[in-house]
C-alpha cells in the first residue's frame, strides 16, 4: 500500500513536470529503495535460512500454535510487509523461535536415540 502511494505521488510529480525520462525514474527507484530496499535483504536472508534449515519452519509453526492469535497477527504483519522483517530479530520472536527450535532439536535427538535402541 505504501509503495502504491509512493508511486502515485511520484507519477503526479512527473506528470506536472511533463518529464518521464530515465533520470527521473532513477530518482523514483532511489526513493523506493530507500523506503523498502532493506526489507528485501532481510527477506532473502530469512528465505535462505528456511531453505537450508527446514526445521525452522517447524519451529515457526510450533511457536505460532503455542503462542496463539496475538502472536500470529504480529507474525502476519511481518510476513506481509506491514512492518519490517527486522522485527523478527526482536526478543518476542527470536527467543520464542529459539525456544521452539531447541525443543524440536531435543525431541528429534531423543527420538533418534529411542529408534537406535529399538534396532539393537
Amino acid at each position: 500500500m505504501e509503495g502504491g502511494k509512493l508511486a502515485a505521488l511520484f507519477l503526479d510529480e512527473a506528470i506536472k513536470k511533463g518529464n518521464y525520462d530515465e533520470g527521473l525514474m532513477k530518482i523514483y527507484h532511489q526513493r523506493w529503495m530507500n523506503k523498502f530496499g532493506f526489507d528485501f535483504k532481510w527477506s532473502m536472508i530469512f528465505c535462505q535460512m528456511m531453505y537450508r534449515y527446514p526445521i525452522l519452519l517447524d519451529a515457526s509453526a510450533a511457536a505460532l500454535k503455542r503462542k496463539g492469535d496475538k502472536f500470529l497477527a504480529k507474525w502476519a504483519d511481518i510476513m506481509t510487509g506491514r512492518v519490517p522483517k527486522m522485527y523478527m530479530l526482536k526478543p518476542e520472536f527470536s527467543l520464542t523461535l529459539g525456544y521452539e527450535l531447541l525443543r524440536l532439536l531435543i525431541a528429534r535427538f531423543n527420538g533418534q536415540k529411542k529408534n537406535e535402541n529399538k534396532s539393537l
